[in-house]
């Protein structure tokens, strides 16, 4: 019985993969077709494959079945590769070559799907094979957004293998829109948020080959989450994927080593995002003395030409509020390098010293405007403004 049962099975997923196959032949022949020439970058993929195709689903196939099919796995040169490649890189090497490992396979599907306007992310983990073996070596695959539904892609996995240092091409359509729940036995994700699960499993979970998280009492809604992901700030996406790499648990090397890189990442990000706010605040403090400047010639001028009481508030307001900013913006700025401490030492002196003619002035227009018009004027005997 068990016999029959295997071969029953063996039959049907042959059946399933020469179906599969049929399905798209179509689609591949075109693709097999398609000049040298486009192949020169991923602009030129794209603009054949709009030219030849009018659907989106038949688009996606041929994107994922140019990089699969051209693309050889560089087994030569695995643990060769230049670190810290550009997106640029990865791309422009990958198809002068045609060669690349599991970063360049993703780069290029990543780019040809999203100038094909399909939205797609690059997702990172790592892999077990069908018997339970953990890989020792990270793994970059490919979410993409069809129809308001997440589908998994694996170009590297779906355009053969490698068995004894050998790459052979073999084209594999289990790795071709897979649905998230039957990736998730070979495929998990460092950050659980891209498994793409109401129930995600953690990383002993998937050690232990289960595809839903043995506790159920909480359902995951990830749909919400990407969501709230996709409105953070990359500081706070970083953040936050440290979390839930932390959350899963830190079962291997990878994911240690994932978790530290994410880390730098995100204090990268806030060193970037406070270098971006620093030179806000200049800019603004700028814009703050200068509208005082224009102030103080018209308070110097007895208001002449006359403008509204509500006008002449604003026109010293604007830079009191612009100013409050500065110094309240500068409060929160955090991760900056020693070379830019003197710069935010001179800020504060700079911000120090005009806030009291600021408040000066201010002080001047509301008292001003609260008399009656006959008893303004006397308010210019005293002494003109000077800006320091």
């Amino acid at each position: 019985m068990r016999i029959f049962l295997f071969i029953s099975l063996f039959f049907i997923s042959v059946f399933s993969n020469l179906q599969a196959q049929n399905q798209y032949d179509a689609i591949d022949k075109k693709i097999d077709a398609m000049p040298n020439s486009f192949e020169e970058s991923t602009t030129q993929i794209v603009k054949y494959i709009n030219d030849n195709f009018s659907s989106n689903d038949d688009k996606i196939r041929a994107a994922f079945y140019w990089t699969a099919s051209t693309i050889s796995y560089d087994v030569e040169n695995i643990s060769n590769q230049k670190p810290n490649q550009s997106a640029l890189e990865k791309v422009t090497n990958t198809l002068k070559s045609k060669k690349g490992i599991c970063m360049h396979y993703a780069q290029v599907f990543y780019d040809i799907m999203n100038k094909l306007e399909v939205k797609t992310i690059l997702v990172d983990g790592y892999t077990k094979d069908i018997k339970g073996k953990v890989s020792n070596l990270s793994h970059v695959w490919c979410a993409s957004k069809i129809d308001e539904k997440w589908y998994l892609f694996d170009p590297t996995w779906g355009s053969g293998y490698v068995n004894d240092l050998k790459f052979t091409r073999k084209l594999n359509n289990k790795f071709y829109k897979a649905e998230p729940k039957s990736l998730i036995a070979t495929h998990m994700p460092f950050d659980y948020l891209w498994q793409f699960s109401e129930y995600p499993i953690n990383n002993q979970e998937f050690y232990d080959s289960k595809l839903e998280a043995t506790n159920k009492t909480t359902i995951f809604d990830y749909l919400t989450e990407i969501q709230r992901h996709e409105s953070l700030s990359d500081v706070e996406k970083s953040a936050n994927s440290v979390e839930r790499i932390k959350k899963n648990g830190l079962k291997n090397r990878m994911i240690i080593d994932k978790l530290e890189f994410a880390n730098l990442k995100t204090g990268y990000f806030n060193h970037k995002e406070s270098i971006v706010k620093l030179d806000e605040i200049i800019n603004n403090l700028k814009e703050a003395h200068r509208l005082f400047g224009e102030f103080v010639k018209y308070r110097n001028n007895r208001f002449v030409p006359f403008q509204s009481d509500e006008d002449l508030k604003s026109k010293i307001q604007t830079p009191c509020d612009l100013l409050a900013k500065c110094q309240n913006d500068l409060t929160e700025i955090k991760d900056i390098n020693k070379e830019n401490i003197p710069v935010i030492n001179n800020l504060k002196r700079s911000m120090a010293s005009s806030k009291p003619m600021f408040d000066e002035n201010l002080t001047f227009v509301n008292e001003f405007i609260s008399k009656e018009i006959p008893e303004r004027a006397k308010m210019f005997v005293k002494t003109r403004v000077v800006r320091r």
